[in-house]
C-alpha cells in the first residue's frame, strides 16, 4: 500500500465499469454485518449512520459503524493495494456528498476499521499491509483535517507513543500466528521456571501452520458423541483427538503463549526471577482469558470459542450425564466475552488492556524493585491507551471510554479467580472418580495444577 499517495481522486472512479473491473479482481466472499454489536438489541443499539460518510445504516462493519458501500470500498482498497491522493489537501467533506476516495480511506483507517475482521486471500501479505495501515494512520493523526478529526481532539503524534503500539500490534500478531497454528505446548512444561528458561517461543511462528482440518464442525462432533451416550452409568466414551485435553489442552496453551508474550516484554527483562514467576503466576491466567475472550468476540461469538473451532460450552450443554451447566460455566465461557461486545474493541485497545494487565503490580511478595518497575511501566501504557483514546474519540469521550477499558482490568482478574475454581471442582471429581474405581476424566496437566490449583 506504499505511502497512499498516488491516484488523484475523480467521479469516474466512481463509475459502473471500474467498480465491476474491481471486483473481477477480488474473491466472491460476502461478509455480513461483522460486529456482535450489531445482532445484539439488549448490548447495545443498532447504528444509524455510517460513520464515514453519513449514509443510513444498521450495522458494524470490522468493528465501526458503516454502511456496505464503505465496507466494500475499505476491503477493496487493502486487498487491491490501492493509493489515492487529494486534490483538496484532506479537506473534502463526505457527508456533505463530496466524492473523494483519499480522504474516505482516511476516514475508514482514524474510525478504526479493523484489518483481522476482513477475510483476506491467501495471496495477501496481511503483516505487511498491517505495518503500512499503521504507518498510514500515523501520518494522517500528523496533519489532519478538521472534518477527519475535531479541533478538541489531541494530536496523536508523539513518536514513542506510536512505536510502543506499533511493537505490541506486532507482537499480537505473532501471538495469534501461533494461537491458530499445530503448535501444541501441552506436555512440554511442568511449571513457569521451565518456561522461562527458553527463548519465547513467538521468534518460531513462522515455522507452524495452520492445521488444515480446521475449523471443525462442532454439530456434527456433538452428533457423534451423542451416538455413543447410550452407555448407562458407566463411564462416557474416549473423546475424539480434537476434543481430548489431554492432547491439546487449549487453556493451557493460552496461558504458555501469554507466559511468552510476556517473556518479549522489556520490563519483563528487568525483574528478579523470583518477581517474574509471582506475577506471571497470576497475570497469565487473565491474559490467557482475555486473548481466549477478545478473538472469540471477534469471530462474532457471544462464548468462548477455540481456534480449532470448538465451542466449550457447546461440550458442557451436551455432556454426557445431562448435567446443567454451573454457574461458573457460564461465568467462563459467556459472560467472559460480554465485555468486549458491550463496549466493542478493537485491536489497538485489546492489546493495550493486555500490556497494562501484564504491569499489574499488586501481587503479594513482590520485591519493592519489581513493583516500582511494574507501577512506572503500568503508568506508561495507561498514558498511551489515553492519548490514543483521545486521539480517536475526542478529550472527553476519549476519557469516558478510556475508564470502561480500565475498568476491565479487575474484571477479568474475577473471571480468573473463576477459572480456577472450575478447575478446582474438576480435581475434586477426578480425585472422586478414582476412588470410586471408575475410569476418570483426562487429569488435569501437571503445569495447570501449578498455576491453576496452586
Amino acid at each position: 500500500m506504499g505511502d497512499f499517495n498516488q491516484d488523484s481522486c475523480s467521479l469516474d472512479e466512481f463509475s459502473p465499469q471500474n467498480q465491476l473491473v474491481i471486483k473481477t479482481e477480488l474473491p466472491d466472499i460476502v461478509e455480513p454485518c461483522s460486529s456482535a454489536l450489531s445482532n445484539s438489541n439488549d448490548i447495545c443499539e443498532k447504528p444509524k449512520y455510517c460513520v464515514i460518510c453519513g449514509d443510513e445504516t444498521k450495522c458494524y462493519h470490522y468493528d465501526v459503524a458503516s454502511c456496505n458501500g464503505c465496507k466494500t470500498f475499505f476491503r477493496r482498497s487493502i486487498i487491491l493495494n490501492k493509493t489515492y491522493k487529494c486534490k483538496r489537501s484532506g479537506n473534502c467533506n463526505l457527508k456533505e456528498g463530496t466524492r473523494c476516495r483519499s480522504c474516505r480511506f482516511d476516514k475508514c483507517v482514524l474510525s478504526g476499521m479493523n484489518l483481522n475482521a476482513i477475510k483476506f486471500p491467501d495471496s495477501v501479505n496481511v503483516q505487511q499491509v498491517s505495518i503500512d495501515l499503521a504507518k498510514r494512520k500515523r501520518e494522517i493523526l500528523g496533519e489532519t483535517s478538521t472534518e477527519i478529526m475535531p479541533k478538541t481532539s489531541p494530536k496523536f503524534i508523539q513518536n514513542t507513543y506510536c512505536q510502543e503500539i506499533d511493537s505490541l500490534l506486532y507482537l499480537e500478531w505473532k501471538t495469534r500466528r501461533l494461537r491458530e497454528s499445530s503448535y501444541n505446548p501441552t506436555h512440554l512444561f511442568n511449571d513457569i521456571y521451565e518456561v522461562l528458561k527458553l527463548p519465547s517461543a513467538l521468534a518460531k511462528a513462522d515455522s507452524y501452520e495452520k492445521p488444515p482440518e480446521w475449523p471443525f464442525d462442532m454439530e456434527k462432533i456433538i452428533a457423534e458423541m451423542n451416538e455413543k451416550m447410550r452407555f448407562g452409568n458407566h463411564p462416557p466414551p474416549p473423546s475424539p483427538p480434537e476434543l481430548d485435553p489431554a492432547k491439546r489442552n487449549w487453556i493451557m496453551k493460552d496461558i504458555i503463549l501469554a507466559i511468552e508474550t510476556a517473556k518479549t516484554l522489556p520490563v519483563y527483562q528487568k525483574l528478579d526471577d523470583k518477581d517474574k514467576v509471582l506475577l506471571l503466576e497470576q497475570v497469565s491466567v487473565v491474559n490467557s482469558i482475555v486473548m481466549s475472550c477478545y478473538y472469540s468476540y471477534e469471530n462474532k461469538s457471544d462464548t468462548v470459542i477455540h481456534p480449532n473451532g470448538i465451542i466449550p460450552f457447546k461440550m458442557v450443554l451436551n455432556n454426557p450425564f445431562g448435567k446443567l451447566p454451573r454457574k461458573l460455566d457460564y461465568e467462563t465461557l459467556c459472560r467472559s466475552v460480554e465485555p468486549f461486545r458491550r463496549i466493542g474493541f478493537n485491536l489497538t485497545e485489546y492489546v493495550l488492556l493486555k500490556a497494562i494487565i501484564y504491569c499489574y503490580s499488586a501481587i503479594p511478595n513482590i520485591s519493592d524493585n519489581g513493583r516500582k518497575l511494574l507501577e512506572k511501566q503500568y503508568e506508561e501504557y495507561a498514558q498511551t491507551l489515553l492519548r490514543y483514546l483521545q486521539s480517536q474519540y475526542g478529550e472527553a469521550k476519549g476519557a469516558q471510554r478510556y475508564m470502561e477499558v480500565i475498568s476491565l482490568v479487575e474484571t477479568y482478574f474475577y473471571f480468573a479467580k473463576c477459572k480456577k475454581q472450575v478447575h478446582l471442582l474438576k480435581d475434586l471429581e477426578h480425585k472422586k472418580w478414582t476412588d470410586e474405581n471408575r475410569r476418570p476424566p483426562p487429569p488435569i496437566p501437571k503445569f495447570l495444577k501449578y498455576i491453576l490449583l496452586k
